[in-house]
């Protein structure tokens, strides 16, 4: 009672732990310096009594603990799926260690310490295919001595669920898609030509991102895509592909003219490549259909009826599975075409007053617009041609 009791090295006398004064029932209880290194360190006890010089224990060896150390990856690391990752740290010598999720409910993966303190062991990717924020902690096992909770970012490939497979979409649709990292960016780009990309957008806290920002139009026809996210400066692999029709662009038809002679005249642009039908309005039935070779064209359709006409237009596209993909129809537009003027035919013989003054006797035929009426008499009034 009332001794001051040390733990020291061997031999040199350096103190391995605080001085502590044992107790009415000479128990006593010391700190290890945090000097002392972790491992197995031998020490001997040196208890000191008032008037002595002290004495000392025989000499033993106790194994130093201390929470392990995660160096790498790098607190707060951004790190792209399927890469190779190697967890490294360092521990006590000959201790396995166990680095896992706080709560245990994941093993990120075991190790053996080196005798030069170090750990090292590959990363557990199986647990997250969609990457996302690693939470890792260390201990030696058994011992609990866990480490501070670091983390770092996995990377993954975003997934696409809008437009779904084999949806019909316009040109700059809807492309959203889960499975990224808050605060980081998603590329939409062409499958098979990643250079071209589609557009990008912001990803949500909760990993949903949608395309906000376009660069270029989707081909019309049937596409693919792939999505790609970036974080840091870091990115990730791309996702797997979404394939989808693309509808051409609606057709912009301009109010035909019509000539006396029923002569009709209709322009538009188009999409390059397309099939393009006019349609009556209300009538599902195809008038007129041509392949656009040029995007402002022409069409001039002969003996038109007479009449008011309503006419719309829409144009398509081989999709997937070569089905035709239609755009929207154009906003209809209307035309006029008049009953043009009668056309004569009028024959006169060798006297001209045999069927009476300036009279035509006789049938003459007349043609309206296509259509064919018999005449009982003609008055003509102008010049007439007589043919002897």
């Amino acid at each position: 009672y009332g001794s001051h009791i040390q733990l020291q090295q061997p031999g040199s006398g350096v103190p391995l732990s605080n001085s502590v004064q044992a107790g009415p029932n000479d128990r006593w209880r010391v700190t290890l310096l945090p000097s002392v290194a972790p491992g197995a360190q031998d020490f001997i006890i040196r208890e000191d009594l008032a008037g002595t010089r002290g004495r000392y224990t025989e000499s033993k060896t106790l194994t130093v603990f201390r929470p392990p150390v995660i160096d790498s990856p790098a607190n707060n690391a951004v790190i792209p799926s399927g890469s190779t990752i190697l967890l490294e740290g360092v521990g006590v010598p000959g201790q396995f260690i166990d680095i896992m999720t706080p709560g245990g409910d994941f093993l990120h993966g075991q190790a053996l310490v080196k005798p030069d303190r170090s750990w090292q062991v590959p990363f557990n990717q199986a647990n997250y295919p969609n990457g996302g924020i690693i939470k890792m902690t260390a201990a030696h096992r058994g011992a609990h001595d866990w480490s501070e909770m670091q983390s770092f970012t996995l990377l993954g490939k975003p997934t696409i669920d809008t437009p779904s497979d084999g949806a019909v979409i316009d040109v700059r649709g809807e492309i959203s898609g889960n499975s990224a990292v808050g605060n980081g960016i998603v590329e939409v780009l062409k499958e098979f030509d990643h250079q071209v990309k589609i557009g990008e957008g912001n990803v949500e806290a909760n990993g949903k991102w949608r395309v906000t920002r376009f660069d270029s139009d989707m081909r019309p026809g049937s596409f693919a895509i792939v999505a790609r996210q970036t974080l840091g400066g870091v990115r990730s692999p791309v996702s797997e592909y979404r394939a989808f029709n693309v509808r051409p662009p609606t057709v912009v038809l301009q109010k035909p003219t019509a000539e006396t002679n029923g002569t009709v005249t209709i322009t538009g642009t188009g999409y390059v490549s397309a099939g393009l039908d006019i349609h009556y309005t209300g009538d599902s039935n195809v008038l007129l259909t041509f392949k656009v070779t040029i995007e402002n064209w022409t069409r001039q359709i002969d003996n038109w009826l007479p009449g008011a006409f309503s006419i719309y237009a829409r144009q398509w596209v081989p999709g997937l599975r070569d089905e035709k993909i239609y755009s929207a129809p154009s906003p209809a537009v209307t035309f006029t075409v008049k009953v043009p003027p009668p056309t004569l035919r009028h024959h006169v013989g060798s006297d001209p007053f045999e069927h009476g003054a300036f009279g035509v006797g006789g049938d003459e035929e007349q043609h309206v617009a296509g259509q064919h009426r018999q005449v009982e008499r003609v008055l003509v009034l102008g010049d007439i041609e007589h043919r002897q």
